[in-house]
């Protein structure tokens, strides 16, 4: 079977902590990445659940800076939230919503908790990543 190279990106930090745990379990990044792509491609499914404690920072700042990337913008804005009737979580009720900004400054994200209804919260949210997109290309 032929062999060819794939490039990916990742945290140097993780990286690190990657390749520790492939040398503990005795193999190398490339056969841990196989293994997965294997697994998934044979099941046509992730073969693993993921899941987050959602919504995050982490996932507002990712969510805006991979818009940003992808369509090539000065700035872009994220939003990730409960905005109901259901899936609230334990810390997280309906209304919680972290707004993420990236421009060429910075990446950040705001946490909000808004009051009222689905389209009651995700109004307030698009009408407050608004003001913060304007805030951002303002200072520019």
């Amino acid at each position: 079977m032929a062999q060819t190279n794939v490039n990916i990106r990742m945290d140097a930090d993780l990286k690190k902590q990657f390749e520790k745990f492939c040398d503990d379990m005795g193999m190398t990044m490339t056969t841990a990445i196989n293994l997965f792509v294997k697994k998934a491609v044979r099941e046509y499914r992730i073969p693993f659940e993921i899941g987050a404690p959602r919504p995050s920072e982490e996932t507002a700042c990712a969510m805006a800076e991979g818009s940003r990337r992808v369509t090539g913008s000065d700035a872009a804005v994220s939003a990730t939230g409960i905005a109901g009737p259901g899936g609230a979580v334990p810390g997280k009720p309906v209304g919680t919503v972290w707004i993420g900004v990236s421009a060429r400054r910075a990446t950040y994200a705001r946490l909000y908790h808004f009051e009222g209804d689905r389209v009651s919260v995700r109004t307030q949210t698009v009408r407050q990543a608004l003001i913060l997109l304007h805030e951002e290309i303002s200072s520019e």
